[in-house]
């Protein structure tokens, strides 16, 4: 359509491995401050800050619907009776700002494209089905191609702007390493009795430098709260959102086919769950692992480190709930920081996340309520009883398995009863039979 050349085609959102790619990249900003001599980081450390974050950062895809454009080439068919009909394709161009990189990789609950798409440059270029000039066939397509880039983007932007968070602070903590060295060698040349070798020159000690200047270490990124310098973080930045994002996934499953798993006890329904974490995600996902005061439900390790701990219990009362909590902690050790408690409704009616906060809140080590994301779960502070100076985050999903409804129990109920009816009077057809056989006067020879 313009004078760009047109690149593709490419699959679209088929690749699971995004936090491969951000871990990736955080390496290497490791690697490549760490390369750097350590007078120049001292020299100016916001300027290596600034260089690193507009390297690495990457941008949010936006689209710009407002300007969307179309292409409607003909195409000429043979129908099975050998006559030609003339079909049009609709082309969309969908203007885009950002990475495009991001759409090859697979959103949470959306699947990947079975037709690749093309880019000319800051467009994506879809083709459509080709159709018979039906406009609301069209519009049927059109509104299904948008809806699907709309989820798909939004929720791959969610793990994109996490990863820009977390790249200032994986930033900072390598200029800051490379200043601790700095100033290490500065206090060992500034203690040193002897002349230092300064471009194979020995320097005289009556001439020696003054020691250098001590190097400032790189300002902290404000966040929205203080973090404890003694809390453990060992999920990278956005991996607790993404399990209890998957957590949701696989209990909506659940809620969608109760009539299947209504019935089911605590450990069958936390298998289901475990099920879609070991698909999903790329740490070791295990069930009933002895820790501390028991064995817990679920857990998440990357190695030795235990990045995840859930209970999972079905819905009882409120003392219920907290005697739950209570049972979690006891899983806790004080390195752990990152929870949840997944609870299975099985009542006539949903028990509100309303409720459940102020039932949470009553908890003695539940300090305050983060920001929930989309009324999907709630999520909390709590202290960590093990060691009250720490902090941890605490999420509660709630998944809905209503009982089987009355209609549906009167005719599971009538069903049942003419299979026995039928049953009791094949079996009284049997025992006659039987009965004439044994009563039949014998034939004479």
């Amino acid at each position: 359509m313009g004078s760009e050349k047109r690149e593709g085609p490419y699959p679209l959102f088929y690749r699971d491995d995004i936090v491969a790619w951000f871990t990736g990249n955080y390496a290497q900003v490791e690697r490549e401050i760490s390369g750097i001599a350590n007078e120049e980081v001292n020299a100016d450390p916001e300027i290596v800050r600034t260089t690193y974050l507009n390297k690495f950062r990457i941008e949010p895809l936006r689209w710009g619907y407002k300007n969307i454009s179309i292409e409607l080439p003909e195409k000429l068919t043979q129908a099975p009776n050998g006559e030609g009909r003339t079909l049009v394709v609709p082309t969309l161009y969908i203007p885009f700002e950002g990475n495009k990189g991001i759409l090859m990789f697979k959103p949470e609950g959306v699947k990947p494209w079975s037709v690749g798409v093309f880019f000319e440059g800051n467009n994506l270029v879809v083709e459509l089905p080709a159709i018979d000039y039906d406009i609301e066939e069209f519009e049927s397509l059109y509104e299904g191609v948008k809806c699907n880039l709309e989820t798909g983007v939004a929720r791959l932007n969610r793990d994109v702007e996490e990863y820009n968070r977390g790249l200032g602070l994986v930033i900072n903590k390598a200029i800051n390493k490379k200043a601790d060295m700095f100033n290490k060698k500065a206090e060992f040349v500034r203690r040193l009795k002897l002349s230092v070798k300064l471009d194979g020159v020995d320097s005289p000690s009556e001439k020696r430098d003054p020691p250098p200047v001590i190097a400032e270490r790189a300002p902290t990124p404000k966040v929205e709260k203080p973090t404890n310098e003694t809390r453990d973080e060992y999920l990278d930045p956005g991996y607790y959102n993404r399990i209890l994002e998957t957590i949701t996934a696989a209990g909506t499953q659940l809620e969608r086919t109760a009539s299947s798993f209504r019935d089911l006890d605590e450990p069958a329904l936390r298998d289901a769950i475990l099920l879609g974490l070991r698909t999903t995600l790329t740490y070791s996902a295990t069930g009933e692992s002895f820790t501390v005061d028991g064995k817990s439900d679920i857990m998440l390790k990357r190695g030795h480190a235990v990045l995840f701990i859930a209970e999972c219990k079905i819905w009882a009362g409120e003392k219920n709930f907290l005697a739950s909590i209570d049972q979690l902690e006891g899983y806790l050790t004080h390195r752990d920081n990152k929870t949840a408690v997944i609870i299975f409704d099985k009542g006539k009616t949903i028990q509100t996340y309303g409720v459940i906060k102020k039932v949470a809140m009553k908890h003695g080590n539940i300090i305050s309520e983060l920001k929930p994301n989309k009324g999907d779960w709630l999520e909390f502070e709590f202290r960590n009883s093990k060691d009250p100076t720490k902090f941890g985050s605490l999420a509660v999903l709630r998944f809905h398995l209503p009982p089987c409804p009355l209609s549906e129990r009167k005719k599971t109920s009538n069903l049942k009863a003419k299979r026995g009816a039928k049953a009791r009077s094949r079996s009284k057809v049997a025992h006659t039979k039987a009965r004439k056989r044994t009563n039949r006067p014998e034939k004479g020879p």
